[in-house]
Parts: C-alpha cells; sequence; structure tokens
C-alpha cells in the first residue's frame, strides 16, 4: 500500500470519530496533532544536538507547505461536503 493509499484509508477511520463534534473541538484536535506532527520534525546538528534555527526554519517550510496542500484540497472537499448536505436522509 503506497502512502496515498494509506493516507485515505486512515482519513476514512478518524472521519467518524470527528464527526457530530463541534467545529471547536474539530479544530483543536487538528490543531494539536498538526503541533505534534511538526514537533516531531526535528534537524540535528554536528553533535546530535537539536540545530534550533534549522529546525524552525524547516518547520516554517513545511507548515507553509502543508497550508498550501489544504488550500488546494479546499474545493474538492467543499464539493463533498456539499454533496453530503444535499443527500442527508435521501434513501
Amino acid at each position: 500500500m503506497n502512502d496515498a493509499s494509506r493516507a485515505l484509508s486512515l482519513r476514512y477511520k478518524i472521519m467518524p470519530i470527528l464527526e457530530g463534534q463541534g467545529p471547536d473541538v474539530q479544530g483543536a484536535v487538528l490543531a494539536d496533532l498538526l503541533s505534534l506532527w511538526l514537533a516531531g520534525q526535528i534537524v540535528l546538528d554536528d553533535n546530535g544536538g537539536i540545530d534550533r534555527e534549522q529546525t524552525v526554519k524547516m518547520r516554517e517550510d513545511m507548515l507553509a507547505l502543508h497550508i498550501e496542500h489544504v488550500r488546494l484540497m479546499l474545493p474538492s472537499s467543499e464539493a463533498e461536503v456539499l454533496h453530503k448536505l444535499k443527500t442527508a436522509g435521501k434513501a
């Protein structure tokens, strides 16, 4: 299974957990997970310690790339949400 397939599989496992929670709770969970993901991105110096400057730069670059991809995915996600709203309760 490739990374995209694993990501999609996880998405469908996580969605039911967040479904029905308010936007504040959903946002808090996603912010916490994003923060943990970024915290795990560390650049080590030659002595095995954390290179703070390079770590901060890498995290900023990764966050910018992440947000860029979120923006690119937004139209298809909006279409998915609107489709679910239109079909809710219909057989």
